[in-house]
């Protein structure tokens, strides 16, 4: 994936979140809505349900917002080199507001949501019931790649601040191998928590996996033991941090971005650049001749540089490209070679000895017969990632035509993909001898054998 496709999702996964909290934070109720436009659905009724705002949970909201800006804003990120650990604000938040919560009793008082019971203890281990399999295997798979999604976003905004390298192959295989320990303790599929990475790890400056080892041991004692104590925190004390967003449903949302970034590498291909190339000025650097000044052509030479693959779908564009940028007219080219064949057949040897004209005429007509008297053109291959077996065929149909009006063809500066595709489809068997490391090879071998101008 993209790194563009990831921020974009990462952005997008921040106002789902905001909207999925907008009820809590105003202590209203809504309909859930699901799909297309949830987003949008969910805040209009949040809108049109404003009026019932508990004011208590609203208030509590904002006192929370402002003690986190403060903290974490004015002290922890202006004083960071002073401070020897980042003060954890969330968890200090979370245990006063469990307290005041409980002794003033929010709940009955002020009629604030809190979580209350929260299960102690670990499920028993339990294979998934296979007979079933059909009827969430689809969803699964959705929500397979949004977790694997959200978890590689939130490790590539780590590793970009951090200045170091993931492997999202990695990262999907220890996905997969946690997602099916947890489908054993009827657990969710696991995924990265881009709150917990940013806020919580991050923000207390962990660096290894000893810091993750530390936190799970923590839930772990929550979950068997403490997790009854928070029977009265208030739900929107944890709301109050998360952030991100999207008007589409997240599952339609990252579908879409992976295929207009497949769509847009495709149009790429479809409208490639290609330069007729020439030489700056004495030296031998070779730049193209349109966007480059003082930039010559060698004499009798053309040179064309293809910058894209070449493969079934744009064959023919290549083809085309090379037409134009030789400027030569194929058409008419053969049309001239016909009528060259036709009257060199029809004439004798002695019929060109005794008359001079006719000899002068049919050199005339030869010396029309290359456009801006064209003898080699060099395709550039130095952009050309990699050839299928129709890109193939495509070259051999530029040879073919080039050489049928006695214009030679080279190939210069291919990578290794290229050549082993080249091989593989005998193509090398045919074109050898025309295949050479750089164009200069190709210019100095044909001055030295022909001594054509360069």
């Amino acid at each position: 994936m993209s790194e563009q496709l990831v921020s974009g999702f990462t952005a997008a996964v921040a106002i789902h979140i905001t909207t999925s909290q907008a009820k809590h934070i105003f202590g209203i109720s809504v309909p859930q809505h699901n799909g297309i436009f949830k987003v949008i659905k969910t805040w209009r009724d949040v809108c049109y349900n404003i009026p019932s705002t508990n004011f208590a949970t609203l208030i509590t909201t904002v006192i929370c917002f402002i003690i986190l800006y403060l903290v974490k804003v004015q002290i922890n990120m202006r004083f960071k080199s002073r401070l020897k650990m980042p003060i954890p604000i969330e968890l200090i938040i979370i245990s006063i507001a469990t307290g005041i919560a409980h002794f003033a009793e929010f709940n009955q008082r002020f009629n604030i949501n809190i979580l209350k019971d929260i299960p102690a203890g670990l499920p028993s281990p339990v294979l998934p019931n296979p007979v079933i399999a059909t009827d969430y295997i689809a969803d699964a798979f959705i929500i397979g790649i949004v977790a694997f999604t959200h978890s590689v976003s939130g490790a590539r905004l780590m590793a970009r601040k951090h200045n170091y390298e993931i492997d999202p192959n990695q990262e999907l295989v220890a996905s997969g191998a946690g997602s099916v320990v947890c489908s054993i303790f009827s657990g969710y599929i696991n995924a990265g928590s881009l709150s917990r990475t940013i806020m919580v790890l991050d923000g207390t400056n962990g660096k290894s996996q000893i810091a993750c080892l530390v936190g799970c041991v923590i839930v772990i004692i929550m979950i068997l033991a403490i997790g009854p104590l928070f029977y009265s925190l208030p739900k929107v004390i944890w709301m109050v941090t998360f952030l991100t967003s999207s008007i589409l449903d997240v599952d339609i949302g990252i579908a879409s971005s992976l295929i207009f970034s497949l769509l847009t590498v495709s149009l790429r291909t479809q409208s490639p650049s290609s330069y007729t190339l020439g030489f700056v000025g004495k030296t031998n650097q070779l730049k193209s001749v349109d966007r480059y000044d003082p930039v010559v052509a060698p004499d009798n030479v053309r040179i064309v540089q293809f910058q894209a693959p070449i493969y079934f779908a744009n064959a023919d564009i290549f083809v085309r490209s090379v037409v134009k940028l030789t400027g030569i007219d194929l058409v008419k080219a053969r049309k001239k070679q016909k009528q060259f064949n036709q009257i060199e057949t029809n004439i004798s040897p002695i019929d060109v000895i005794e008359n001079c004209d006719l000899t002068m005429q049919i050199e005339s007509k030869m010396s029309e017969k290359f456009v801006d008297g064209v003898e080699i053109v060099i395709l550039d291959f130095s952009g050309v990632n990699f050839i299928d077996i129709v890109g193939i065929k495509a070259l051999k149909r530029v040879y073919t035509d080039y050489n049928s009006i006695g214009i030679e063809v080279f190939i210069a500066s291919c990578n290794d993909s290229v050549t082993s595709m080249m091989t593989s489809t005998d193509f090398m068997k045919d074109y050898e001898e025309t295949v050479y490391l750089t164009v200069n090879c190709i210019l100095t071998h044909k001055k030295l054998r022909s001594g054509l101008q360069v």
